[in-house]
Formats: structure tokens, sequence, C-alpha cells
């Protein structure tokens, strides 16, 4: 006999249930299980839905009860088996937990320079002329990253008899107030060619990953690089009326998750 607390609670039914099913009839090695369903009060329960499982194979069989609250399962194999009985209408206790606001946003690698064009240019340039200008560099992204620059010209001749220095403005010998002609003694880049049609890394390398030279940059930091470029004195008559454009690529690149 079922009663209502066992119909809220499965591992009672389980264990309650769990018969070996005798034999229907002595011609017949099968055998059956009839049972009653009923309330804790003694009341029959028709209409149950009862499921009778052999624990080994797995295989179920469902019957209902009758308006007594009785059932039977006939032709059951030997072996061990549970019974469960459920009835619409039984409820339990039930709960549910949610977390929400579980959102998530993307970083972003955002590198800005300034100023944005002409950071070095010089008309007129004679054998000996220089020019030397700073370029402030800020990571204006929320991800730390790390950047290289490359330098393309428009041409190969002058762009090779031009000798350019880059330097980090912090490493002059007065703090790091104005980029000086004179380059400190620790150089991120020559003297050496301006560039080239196919481009030169000259601070760094774009290749994906730390690479030596490379810059890093914190979220929202900055630093001045110094730029100077010269015609050198030694210079012939072979470069004059000559003109190249250089474009300095700043790329950058997020640090986290890509050493």
């Amino acid at each position: 006999m079922l009663s209502r607390k066992a119909l809220a609670s499965s591992s009672l039914l389980f264990a309650w249930f769990l018969v070996a099913a005798g034999p229907a009839a002595a011609q017949d090695p099968r055998g059956s299980i009839t049972g009653t369903v009923a309330d804790s009060t003694g009341g029959v329960l028709p209409g149950v839905t009862v499921t009778v499982k052999n624990v080994e194979t797995g295989v179920e069989q469902n019957v209902v009860t009758d308006a007594e609250g009785r059932f039977q399962v006939l032709y059951l194999n030997p072996g061990p088996y549970s019974v469960t009985a459920e009835l619409a209408g039984f409820a339990v206790f039930t709960d549910t937990a949610s977390v929400g606001s579980n959102t998530f946003t993307t970083g972003t690698v955002d590198i800005s320079t300034s100023p944005t064009t002409a950071l070095v240019t010089f008309s007129n340039m004679a054998p000996g002329d220089s020019v030397t200008n700073g370029i402030t560099v800020t990571n204006a992204g929320s991800l730390a990253l790390r950047y290289a620059i490359t330098s393309t010209t428009t041409e190969n001749t002058l762009a090779a008899q031009l000798d350019q220095t880059i330097w980090d403005e912090a490493e002059e010998a007065d703090g790091g107030t104005a980029c000086n002609a004179a380059a400190p003694a620790a150089v991120l880049y020559g003297p050496a060619d301006l560039g080239s049609t196919t481009g030169i890394n000259v601070v760094g390398s774009p290749t994906q990953g730390a690479q030596a030279g490379d810059r890093p940059l914190a979220a929202a930091g900055n630093e001045v690089l110094c730029f100077r470029v010269a015609l050198p004195l030694a210079t012939g008559n072979a470069y004059q009326a000559l003109t190249t454009t250089a474009t300095f690529a700043f790329q950058a690149e997020q640090t986290a998750n890509n050493p």
C-alpha cells in the first residue's frame, strides 16, 4: 500500500517495491506483481500510474490502478523489480535559483599617434641637414598592447641615403622634456635607412607574439618617441633633385594571452 508521503519520494517507492517476480502459474516460469495504492488515511487511489521496472534489464511496464486502487502486472520474467507510482495532483516542494546578469564585454586594442601626419619633413634639403621631431604614442584602448613600427617609402635611392634614428625621449640626458637633436647612447633604431618600398621594421616586428624591440603600452598609457632624419654631409651629386616620402605604420596587438 502506498501512502501520500511515499508518492512524494521515489526513493521510498524503490525501497518499498524492490521485489522478485514470482511464478504466475505452475506451468509458466514467468511471474506477476499485484498491489493496491492508497493514501495515508487508507483511502484507495484509482488512476495512479504504476511503473514496474526490471532492475537488471531496465525493461519497464506501465499500468493504471482501477477504481479500487488495485493494479496487476503479469508475465514478468524472474528477477528483481522496482515499482513506482505517480498520480497527478500530489504536489512536492520545489524551488529554483537563478543567477543572472552574466554579462561579457570585449576589450579594445586602440593605438593612436600625435601628430598623425608630417612627423618629419624637410624641403630643399642639403647635405648635412637634419630634422628631429617627437611623436606621442597612446594606448587609447582598454587592453594592454605591444606595438611595432614599419617604415615604407615611395622610392629606394634617397630613402637608403637618408639616415634615420629613433629613440625613447625618456632616455635623453635631460630626462625627456623634449626631443633633442642629439640622440642618447641607447637608441631604438639607427642611424640606418629611412625605409624602403617593401617596408623596413624600424621598431620591433609586426609578426604576432612578442618580438625583439616591440614596445609595450599599458591601457591608457603613452610614450614619446623621437625621430631624427639626416642627409649625410658626404652625400654626392647623384642624390640631387630626389624626393621620397615615408609612411610610418604603428601596428599594435594585445599582450594578454599572446606571448
